[in-house]
């Protein structure tokens, strides 16, 4: 079943839920992959959250009286939960890009300035799926350990 799972993810590359999954899943492996500045990462989210927002055809997670519902956590956790911000921040700043480029308006900044400081870029893409992996391999090592020990199949 993880097979599966690492197997759909894989043909999914180019769409922003998979950075949000290997961010979620692999928690960015903290302790090797080094932070992005937190004012690049706030002030370019800013800018971008702005540009879409004031799209006539404005996604409603993008309308300007919600910038402060992203925000506020985004820099609440800068300090003491930085994978937390940082997923926030991620996800919205991938998706507000690709509302931007699905108008062909020219977003401010490349996806790969987002994903390279993260190591989510292509040129470490396959570093990344092979520690997505084996952090699912080590998590189904012990769902299948614990079933055992408490005698459950599935």
């Amino acid at each position: 079943m993880v097979k599966y799972v690492v197997g759909m993810v894989l043909v999914s590359v180019s769409v922003p839920p998979l950075v949000t999954t290997l961010v979620t899943l692999s928690k960015l492996t903290l302790s090797d992959t080094p932070l992005p500045n937190a004012s690049f990462t706030v002030q370019n989210w800013r800018n971008l959250y702005s540009a879409v927002s004031t799209l006539p055809d404005c996604p409603a997670e993008f309308q300007s009286f919600r910038i402060d519902y992203y925000q506020q956590p985004i820099q609440l956790f800068m300090d003491n939960k930085p994978e937390a911000a940082l997923w926030i921040s991620l996800k919205t700043l991938l998706e507000g890009w690709n509302q931007l480029a699905l108008r062909n308006i020219c977003p401010p900044f490349s996806q790969e300035e987002i994903l390279q400081p993260l190591h989510l870029d292509q040129a470490h893409i396959h570093q990344r799926f092979a520690e997505l992996d084996a952090y699912l391999d080590a998590l189904e090592m012990t769902v299948e350990e614990w079933t055992d020990q408490h005698g459950i199949s599935v």
